[in-house]
């Protein structure tokens, strides 16, 4: 069996976070851009919504 090389990235300090959806260590959690898409992500219960109906163009944003 081949050993895994020790990376602080994949320690074993992890917490489950949003109702143990995901596991994350303190650097993730301190990390503001992780958060913020983790918790948008949780507000839509981590479903995966579609892009092919919700386009928006240039000209679109800037008429508005």
């Amino acid at each position: 069996m081949k050993k895994v090389q020790s990376n602080s990235m994949f320690n074993s300090d992890l917490t489950p976070m949003f109702n143990g959806c995901v596991m994350m260590n303190e650097a993730a959690m301190k990390d503001e851009a992780v958060m913020l898409a983790l918790t948008k992500a949780a507000e839509d219960n981590f479903e995966f919504r579609g892009t092919w109906g919700d386009r928006s163009t240039v000209n679109e944003w800037i008429n508005s």
